[in-house]
Protein backbone atom coordinates (compact mmCIF):
# COMPACT_ATOMS: atom_id res chain seq x y z
CA UNK A 1 0.00 0.00 0.00
CA UNK A 2 1.40 3.38 -1.01
CA UNK A 3 0.99 6.36 1.14
CA UNK A 4 -0.57 9.44 -0.45
CA UNK A 5 1.70 12.40 -0.74
CA UNK A 6 1.53 15.26 1.75
CA UNK A 7 0.36 17.46 -1.16
CA UNK A 8 -3.02 15.70 -1.13
CA UNK A 9 -3.52 16.63 2.51
CA UNK A 10 -2.54 20.25 1.90
CA UNK A 11 -4.86 20.49 -1.10
CA UNK A 12 -7.82 19.34 1.00
CA UNK A 13 -6.98 21.80 3.78
CA UNK A 14 -6.42 24.68 1.35
CA UNK A 15 -9.72 24.02 -0.40
CA UNK A 16 -11.66 23.70 2.87
CA UNK A 17 -10.27 26.85 4.49
CA UNK A 18 -11.85 29.41 2.09
CA UNK A 19 -15.24 27.69 2.45
CA UNK A 20 -15.05 27.96 6.23
CA UNK A 21 -13.91 31.59 6.09
CA UNK A 22 -16.64 32.57 3.63
CA UNK A 23 -19.29 30.93 5.77
CA UNK A 24 -18.27 33.04 8.76
CA UNK A 25 -18.87 36.32 6.94
CA UNK A 26 -22.30 37.76 7.56
CA UNK A 27 -23.86 40.15 5.10
CA UNK A 28 -25.31 43.44 6.38
CA UNK A 29 -29.03 43.52 6.80
CA UNK A 30 -30.95 45.99 4.64
CA UNK A 31 -32.95 48.40 6.78
CA UNK A 32 -36.10 49.59 5.10
CA UNK A 33 -37.48 52.91 6.32
CA UNK A 34 -40.64 52.92 8.43
CA UNK A 35 -42.95 55.83 9.19
CA UNK A 36 -42.70 56.75 12.89
CA UNK A 37 -46.00 56.72 14.83
CA UNK A 38 -47.69 60.10 14.81
CA UNK A 39 -45.49 61.41 11.99
CA UNK A 40 -46.59 64.66 10.32
CA UNK A 41 -44.41 66.32 7.69
CA UNK A 42 -43.16 69.78 8.63
CA UNK A 43 -42.32 71.56 5.39
CA UNK A 44 -39.43 74.02 5.49
CA UNK A 45 -40.69 77.59 5.51
CA UNK A 46 -39.92 79.58 2.36
CA UNK A 47 -39.93 83.37 2.55
CA UNK A 48 -40.47 85.20 -0.77
CA UNK A 49 -37.40 87.45 -0.65
CA UNK A 50 -38.10 89.02 -4.06
CA UNK A 51 -41.71 89.97 -3.27
CA UNK A 52 -43.36 87.03 -5.05
CA UNK A 53 -47.16 87.03 -4.70
CA UNK A 54 -49.18 84.19 -3.12
CA UNK A 55 -49.97 82.58 -6.48
CA UNK A 56 -46.27 82.52 -7.43
CA UNK A 57 -45.29 81.15 -4.00
CA UNK A 58 -47.89 78.36 -4.32
CA UNK A 59 -46.72 77.55 -7.87
CA UNK A 60 -43.01 77.54 -6.92
CA UNK A 61 -43.68 75.47 -3.79
CA UNK A 62 -45.63 72.85 -5.75
CA UNK A 63 -42.98 72.68 -8.48
CA UNK A 64 -40.15 72.36 -5.96
CA UNK A 65 -41.99 69.61 -4.08
CA UNK A 66 -42.47 67.76 -7.36
CA UNK A 67 -38.80 68.26 -8.31
CA UNK A 68 -37.53 67.09 -4.90
CA UNK A 69 -39.80 64.03 -5.02
CA UNK A 70 -38.64 63.10 -8.53
CA UNK A 71 -34.98 63.44 -7.68
CA UNK A 72 -35.19 61.69 -4.30
CA UNK A 73 -37.71 58.99 -5.22
CA UNK A 74 -39.39 59.86 -1.95
CA UNK A 75 -42.02 62.38 -0.79
CA UNK A 76 -42.58 62.80 2.95
CA UNK A 77 -45.95 64.45 2.32
CA UNK A 78 -47.25 60.97 1.41
CA UNK A 79 -45.01 58.91 3.71
CA UNK A 80 -46.68 55.50 3.50
CA UNK A 81 -46.68 55.44 -0.30
CA UNK A 82 -43.09 56.70 -0.38
CA UNK A 83 -41.89 54.09 2.12
CA UNK A 84 -43.64 51.37 0.11
CA UNK A 85 -41.88 52.57 -3.08
CA UNK A 86 -38.47 52.61 -1.37
CA UNK A 87 -39.10 49.14 0.10
CA UNK A 88 -40.07 47.88 -3.36
CA UNK A 89 -36.78 49.18 -4.80
CA UNK A 90 -34.85 47.49 -1.98
CA UNK A 91 -36.74 44.23 -2.53
CA UNK A 92 -35.82 44.32 -6.22
CA UNK A 93 -32.13 44.40 -5.30
CA UNK A 94 -30.39 41.03 -4.96
CA UNK A 95 -30.87 39.66 -1.44
CA UNK A 96 -27.83 38.94 0.67
CA UNK A 97 -28.78 37.52 4.02
CA UNK A 98 -26.78 36.30 6.96
CA UNK A 99 -25.06 32.95 6.73
CA UNK A 100 -24.95 30.51 9.67
CA UNK A 101 -22.15 28.29 8.42
CA UNK A 102 -21.70 26.13 11.53
CA UNK A 103 -22.16 22.93 9.54
CA UNK A 104 -19.75 24.13 6.85
CA UNK A 105 -17.13 25.09 9.43
CA UNK A 106 -17.55 21.73 11.13
CA UNK A 107 -17.29 19.94 7.79
CA UNK A 108 -14.13 21.85 6.91
CA UNK A 109 -12.52 20.99 10.24
CA UNK A 110 -13.64 17.39 9.94
CA UNK A 111 -12.34 17.13 6.38
CA UNK A 112 -8.96 18.45 7.47
CA UNK A 113 -8.77 16.07 10.42
CA UNK A 114 -10.05 13.17 8.33
CA UNK A 115 -7.54 13.88 5.59
CA UNK A 116 -4.74 13.88 8.14
CA UNK A 117 -5.91 10.56 9.58
CA UNK A 118 -6.50 9.17 6.11
CA UNK A 119 -3.05 10.30 5.03
CA UNK A 120 -1.52 8.46 7.95
CA UNK A 121 -3.49 5.30 7.14
CA UNK A 122 -3.02 5.50 3.39
CA UNK A 123 -6.31 6.95 2.03
CA UNK A 124 -6.53 10.72 2.53
CA UNK A 125 -9.57 11.12 0.26
CA UNK A 126 -11.68 8.58 2.15
CA UNK A 127 -10.55 9.99 5.49
CA UNK A 128 -11.47 13.52 4.36
CA UNK A 129 -14.94 12.39 3.26
CA UNK A 130 -15.64 10.63 6.57
CA UNK A 131 -14.21 13.56 8.53
CA UNK A 132 -16.32 16.07 6.61
CA UNK A 133 -19.53 14.15 7.26
CA UNK A 134 -18.75 13.71 10.94
CA UNK A 135 -17.58 17.29 11.35
CA UNK A 136 -20.70 18.65 9.67
CA UNK A 137 -22.96 16.77 12.08
CA UNK A 138 -20.89 17.75 15.12
CA UNK A 139 -20.76 21.37 13.95
CA UNK A 140 -24.57 21.47 13.84
CA UNK A 141 -24.85 19.93 17.33
CA UNK A 142 -22.42 22.51 18.71
CA UNK A 143 -24.39 25.31 17.08
CA UNK A 144 -27.53 24.37 19.06
CA UNK A 145 -25.71 25.26 22.26
CA UNK A 146 -24.91 28.71 21.02
CA UNK A 147 -28.42 29.20 19.63
CA UNK A 148 -29.69 30.40 23.01
CA UNK A 149 -27.06 33.14 23.09
CA UNK A 150 -27.90 34.00 19.50
CA UNK A 151 -31.59 34.29 20.40
CA UNK A 152 -30.74 36.78 23.14
CA UNK A 153 -28.67 38.79 20.68
CA UNK A 154 -31.52 38.57 18.17
CA UNK A 155 -33.97 40.02 20.69
CA UNK A 156 -31.65 42.96 21.31
CA UNK A 157 -31.13 43.49 17.59
CA UNK A 158 -34.88 43.50 16.97
CA UNK A 159 -35.35 46.06 19.72
CA UNK A 160 -32.90 48.36 17.94
CA UNK A 161 -34.15 47.55 14.44
CA UNK A 162 -37.35 49.61 14.65
CA UNK A 163 -35.36 52.64 15.79
CA UNK A 164 -33.04 52.21 12.81
CA UNK A 165 -36.04 52.05 10.47
CA UNK A 166 -37.30 55.37 11.83
CA UNK A 167 -33.82 56.87 11.52
CA UNK A 168 -33.68 55.71 7.89
CA UNK A 169 -37.04 57.38 7.27
CA UNK A 170 -35.92 60.65 8.87
CA UNK A 171 -32.70 60.53 6.81
CA UNK A 172 -34.82 60.39 3.63
CA UNK A 173 -36.95 63.28 4.91
CA UNK A 174 -33.79 65.31 5.50
CA UNK A 175 -32.50 64.61 1.98
CA UNK A 176 -35.89 65.53 0.52
CA UNK A 177 -35.87 68.79 2.48
CA UNK A 178 -32.37 69.56 1.16
CA UNK A 179 -33.57 69.09 -2.42
CA UNK A 180 -36.69 71.21 -1.77
CA UNK A 181 -34.58 73.95 -0.15
CA UNK A 182 -32.14 73.94 -3.07
CA UNK A 183 -34.98 74.35 -5.55
CA UNK A 184 -36.67 77.15 -3.61
CA UNK A 185 -33.35 78.91 -3.04
CA UNK A 186 -32.71 78.89 -6.79
CA UNK A 187 -36.06 80.71 -7.19
CA UNK A 188 -35.05 83.51 -4.82
CA UNK A 189 -36.68 82.32 -1.60
CA UNK A 190 -35.07 82.41 1.82
CA UNK A 191 -35.71 78.95 3.26
CA UNK A 192 -35.30 77.73 6.82
CA UNK A 193 -34.11 74.15 6.90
Amino acid sequence: MTRPRIGTFLLVVLLAAPVAAASQEQQGQVIKPAVPPGYAYQQPFAYPSEGQDEAQVAKDTAECHAWAGEHMGFDPRSPYESVAAVAEQLDAAPEQGPVDGSGVRGAARGAAAGALIGWATGDAGKGAAIGAATGGVLGRVGSRRSRRAQQEQQAQAEADFETKQYEAFMFLVGKYDEAFTLCMGARDYAVNG
